[in-house]
């Protein structure tokens, strides 16, 4: 008889060193997944306004930044297409704060990366 002692691999993600609004870097915040179907619903009804962004980036420096975007371009009525993406990938469990990913995950990684260095000066 052949035993399978294979471990249970666990993937948690990655938790980064983000700086939220009130100034903490508590990673326990980063560590709690949002609820899929809160996110659905703030997407449906106030995604518009950018609330989505807020409440799933836990309040950190880079969901404000991309809370004001979308504000900004629901403006100009770009933020409804936005809209209607963020609902799309919500649905079907890949959505991500910077919306570029949905698109060019290379190119979105240069775009974090340009965001946190503005959004961390000090």
């Amino acid at each position: 008889m052949i035993e399978n002692n294979e471990e249970e691999i666990s993937e948690e993600p990655a938790l980064s060193d983000q700086t939220f609004v009130d100034g903490s870097q508590d990673n326990d915040k980063l560590s709690k997944i949002p609820n899929t179907f809160i996110l659905l619903l703030l997407c449906i009804f106030v995604g518009y306004l950018g609330l989505d962004k807020l409440y799933f980036g836990r309040a950190s420096k880079e969901s404000v930044f991309w809370f004001i975007c979308k504000l900004i371009c629901s403006i100009i009525i770009i933020g409804v297409v936005w809209n209607i993406l963020d609902i799309i990938f919500c649905l079907l469990g890949k959505y991500k704060l910077n919306p570029i990913y949905y698109f060019s995950e290379q190119q979105a990684k240069n775009i974090d990366y340009k965001i946190d260095s503005f959004v961390n000066k000090k």
